[in-house]
């Protein structure tokens, strides 16, 4: 899920990216420091990971739901439950 993770994250940068040079360049803007256009790819990097996670959650729980499903039954042998034996 990682590498899917860092597909989805690419691509939003990416847009931002292109995004931000077709407006400055249609706007004539002036970027002003190279710090504050550093910050805000980090804060938008940091949006774009909470939205891969929100998109990546029901695959996890659908595969770790698979997984434990596939193992049978919760209580072993000696009627623990297996998760902590």
């Amino acid at each position: 899920m990682l590498r899917i993770y860092a597909v989805i994250v690419t691509v939003c940068v990416l847009f931002r990216l292109l995004l931000l040079g077709v407006v400055a360049s249609a706007w004539s803007l002036n970027l002003g420091p190279w710090i504050d256009l550093l910050h805000a790819l980090f804060i938008g990097w940091r949006f774009d990971t909470v939205v891969a996670c929100y998109l990546l959650a029901l695959p996890f729980l659908l595969l770790s739901l698979g997984h434990f499903w596939a193992r049978g039954p919760i209580a072993g042998s000696n009627g623990r439950i297996a998760f902590f034996s």
